[in-house]
């Protein structure tokens, strides 16, 4: 007798696991020889524990007397340096005829929301240091669990392209840097500013009074320390994809206006691919004085 495990997979290259308060389908194989008894085939989770997190098979999708589906259930996350500790075991008459590869139960961010909170950062906001203008947004990493306190040990960054599709006289705009790993059930609030000297030199070497602008896409990136990833080997979070893009010109009053939206799309930044965000597209409009800088 044969039998083999199909656990669904929750991602490209992703180590084997459950999502954690769910219950997961499972295909099941059997082949049996001619001579083999016929019986009902009966499937647990062994090796629950503390450290290794449990689960269970769900009663009345726990047994099988041909190929078909179980259910399991993750039931407690399993402990970082525990993971693939799981497996799911086949009996019959009380003898064991099958194992699943190791696995473990853990949650996983299922997208990054940003807002609906957000602040326009003008000159004096907390966030502006007197020197920056530009977007404030609350972010949040719902969990595939339905708990985002449950991400409690998942690690995520944000990573940015570089400027591109510029517009109108624009041809070079500032570096935007990749964010630090973060707790994903604790993330900061996005933010995007811009100083208001880089706007002036912008003006004073590139638009001489005319509009401009460039776009720059971004993804957020996970490792799970539940299900065995690492830092060096990330993923990206599905859903996680936005653009954001900034244009400059001069007002009628001989200010400098930034107008900064940012919205869902589909990004591939750096060999990671995401679709775009679920979140609906939210803009900003913000001015600050014009005045001659040092361009050199």
């Amino acid at each position: 007798m044969q039998i083999t495990f199909d656990i669904p997979s929750r991602g490209a290259g992703l180590p084997r696991s459950l999502p954690f308060r769910q219950v997961t389908k499972v295909s099941v194989t059997i082949q049996r020889e001619p001579d083999d008894p016929q019986d009902d085939i009966l499937f647990e989770v062994s090796n629950c524990s503390a450290l290794n997190g449990a689960a269970s098979t769900i009663i009345g999708a726990n047994s099988l007397s041909e190929t078909g589906v179980i259910e399991i259930r993750g039931d407690a996350q399993t402990e970082p340096d525990h993971s693939r500790h799981l497996v799911i075991r086949a009996s019959l008459a009380g003898s064991q005829v099958g194992a699943s590869d190791g696995f473990s139960v853990c949650a996983h961010p299922t997208c990054v929301e940003n807002g609906p909170q957000f602040d326009t950062i003008a000159l004096g906001h907390v966030d502006s240091d007197n020197s920056m203008v530009g977007l404030k947004v609350w972010m949040r990493l719902p969990s595939d669990s339905g708990d985002g306190r449950d991400l409690s040990n998942v690690r995520e960054k944000e990573v940015v392209a570089y400027a591109h599709d510029f517009t109108g006289a624009a041809n070079n705009a500032p570096e935007s840097g990749n964010s630090n790993w973060q707790w994903a059930h604790q993330v900061e609030p996005d933010r995007h500013r811009l100083r208001a000297d880089v706007m002036n030199v912008i003006d004073q070497t590139q638009l001489n009074g005319t509009e401009g602008g460039w776009s720059n896409d971004q993804l957020d990136i996970f490792y799970c320390q539940r299900c065995g990833m690492v830092e060096a080997a990330p993923a990206p979070i599905p859903h996680s994809g936005y653009r954001v893009t900034r244009v400059i010109s001069t007002t009628a009053d001989n200010h400098l206006q930034l107008v900064l939206r940012k919205y869902p799309r589909e990004c591939d930044i750096g060999g990671f691919q995401t679709a775009g965000g679920p979140s609906e597209a939210i803009q900003v409009i913000v001015t600050v004085p014009k005045q001659q800088v040092a361009t050199e």
